[in-house]
C-alpha cells in the first residue's frame, strides 16, 4: 500500500518534471521563434545602412541584438543543461521505482512459498494426527 503511493508520488513528480521541462521547452522554442525574426531584421538593417547617414545609431541597435542572442544562447545552454539533469535524475527514479516493484515480487513469491510449505505441514500434521487416531482405534 505505502509503496504504491510512492509510486504514484514518483509518477506525480516525474510528470511535473516533464511538465515543467515542455514548457520550458516550448518558451525556448518561441524565444528562437523570435530569435530568427531579429536576425532578418538584422540582414533588412544591413541593407538600410547603405541608405542611412546616421550608420552609428545603427550599429549600436545591432550590438544589442547580438547581445541578446547571446544571451539567448546562454539561456538555451541552460535549459539545456536542466533538461539532462532532469532526464538523469528521471531516469534514477525510475530505476529506483524498477527495483524497489522486483524486490516485492521476489518477496511476495518467498511469502507464498512460505505459506504453501506452513499449509503442507499443518495438513500432514493433521494426517498424521488422524492416523494415529485411527491406529488407536
Amino acid at each position: 500500500m505505502d509503496f504504491s503511493i510512492m509510486v504514484y508520488a514518483v509518477i506525480a513528480l516525474v510528470g511535473v518534471a516533464i511538465g515543467w521541462l515542455f514548457a520550458s521547452y516550448q518558451h525556448a522554442q518561441q524565444k528562437a521563434e523570435q530569435l530568427a525574426e531579429r536576425e532578418e531584421m538584422v540582414a533588412e538593417l544591413s541593407a538600410a545602412k547603405q541608405q542611412i547617414t546616421q550608420s552609428e545609431h545603427w550599429r549600436a541597435e545591432c550590438e544589442l541584438l547580438n547581445n541578446e542572442v547571446r544571451s539567448l544562447q546562454s539561456i538555451n545552454t541552460s535549459l539545456e543543461a536542466d533538461l539532462r539533469e532532469v532526464t538523469t535524475r528521471m531516469e534514477a527514479a525510475q530505476q529506483h521505482a524498477d527495483d524497489k516493484i522486483r524486490q516485492m515480487i521476489n518477496s511476495e513469491q518467498r511469502l507464498s512459498e512460505q505459506f504453501e510449505n506452513l499449509a503442507n505441514r499443518i495438513l500432514s500434521t493433521a494426517i498424521a494426527g488422524l492416523m494415529s487416531k485411527t491406529v488407536r482405534v
